[in-house]
């Protein structure tokens, strides 16, 4: 049996470092706008949205550059990539830290 893929297993976009330096950006045919950043709860988005605005990386604002000279779907699609990356590293950190927590509150208990 074939493992089914869903639309938001499909990473929209693939970066490659050329020889020379330079980054072409590939667009997935399977993207088809399904934006995986939407699936987030919106107090996740919010967290990224603002956090994005104060602490960009300059690969993250290049491939966006990128991305906006090149045109629609490519910007949407990066942009997506983006900052469902940085959406799922927040939720990772907050189950770490309250994983974290619990474990803290379970050695106070034993003591």
């Amino acid at each position: 049996m074939a493992d089914t893929v869903h639309a938001a297993d499909v990473p929209p976009v693939e970066y490659t470092v050329n020889p020379d330096g330079t980054e072409t950006i590939t667009l997935n045919a399977e993207w088809n706008d399904q934006f995986r950043f939407d699936s987030f709860p919106s107090k996740i988005r919010e967290a990224v949205s603002d956090e994005y605005q104060r602490n960009a990386t300059f690969t993250e604002v290049r491939r966006l550059r990128l991305a906006f000279e090149l045109g629609e779907p490519l910007y949407s699609a990066v942009w997506d990539d983006i900052m469902s990356k940085r959406a799922e590293a927040m939720v990772t950190a907050q189950r770490l830290l309250e994983g974290s927590t619990e474990r803290v509150t379970e050695l106070e208990h034993d003591r």
